[in-house]
């Protein structure tokens, strides 16, 4: 099931290129619609990234502060070097 959902959210981000019209096309089907649509954001995130994203949906979803601070952590945790901002400590104490 999953090479499915890899297959269809690949194929959706660069025939279709619009997210607007991506994401539609990825997750109306019978299959595992949630798979899909993940697959097809993530991809369609690394391929085009967050200038991609229509204005509108980033106007009000849940957790839109993490869901930005997130992919910067990450680049400083597998960064040559430790991470020396405080609040990267804070948000991640490693316990």
């Amino acid at each position: 099931m999953g090479e499915d959902a890899l297959v269809i959210g690949l194929c959706s981000v660069p025939a279709i290129g619009d997210p607007r019209d991506a994401l539609p096309s990825s997750v109306n089907h019978s299959g595992d619609s949630d798979s899909t649509g993940t697959g097809c954001g993530n991809i369609g995130g690394a391929v085009h990234g967050a200038r991609a994203i229509p204005a509108e949906w980033l106007r009000t979803p849940e957790l839109r502060e993490e869901i930005e601070t997130l992919p910067n952590d990450a680049l400083v945790e597998f960064s040559p070097g430790s991470p020396t901002d405080p609040s990267w400590t804070q948000r991640h104490p490693g316990w």
